[in-house]
């Protein structure tokens, strides 16, 4: 698609109209051009110069971002369904900008919603909700996918006929292994926690 096409090579320079989600290290966009169901744009700020430094040597967020989605749809443990990454890259291999395109998904409520407001309607169903969090992420586990940042901020949750789904968000920190010790996996899991901090 040719539309498609230009509007990637304009991305930079004029950010995508649309529904800001959230203005804090990254930015998240909401858009609806290109597709029948909406996109969401996740912008990788390079505020610090390590990161500027490292990432001449390194993948982006966003590649890893990629290789960890696809790694969780080959397994059926659901992200939003991953549609495109846009870099570039400087001299000296500098990146520049660095987004990640997904589908967005339509969910009720973000786990953290939930945990984090003591008088939320919901707030005595997390409980049930943690069986089903644990099944995903032992079958990243099994499938050598290490989160590296799991917490409530990263989980998505739609109700489906009185059956919750799970989408997992903010893969970047992701890292594939061919295979996964138990000190590894528990590693990852010490990390999950129904906060942010």
């Amino acid at each position: 698609n040719k539309e498609f096409q230009n509007f990637i090579e304009q991305f930079d320079r004029t950010p995508p109209a649309g529904i800001v989600v959230n203005d804090g290290r990254n930015d998240l966009i909401r858009i609806n051009k290109f597709s029948r169901n909406d996109l969401m744009v996740k912008k990788f700020n390079l505020q610090r110069t390590y990161d500027k430094l490292r990432f001449c040597l390194l993948d982006s967020k966003a590649i890893r971002s990629l290789r960890i989605a696809l790694a969780l749809e080959e397994i059926g443990v659901k992200t939003p369904k991953p549609v495109a990454v846009v870099e570039k890259r400087g001299k000296f291999n500098q990146l520049l900008y660095s987004y990640y395109i997904t589908e967005y998904v339509d969910y009720d409520y973000n786990l953290l919603d939930i945990v984090a407001d003591k008088d939320h309607p919901r707030r005595d169903e997390v409980k049930e909700l943690l069986p089903g969090i644990g099944r995903d992420v032992k079958a990243m586990h099994n499938a050598g996918i290490i989160h590296n940042d799991l917490h409530a901020g990263n989980i998505l949750v739609k109700d489906s006929n009185n059956s919750p789904e799970f989408y997992h968000i903010d893969l970047n920190r992701g890292r594939l292994k061919s295979k996964l010790s138990t000190k590894l996996r528990m590693k990852d899991l010490a990390r999950f926690k129904l906060t942010t901090q």
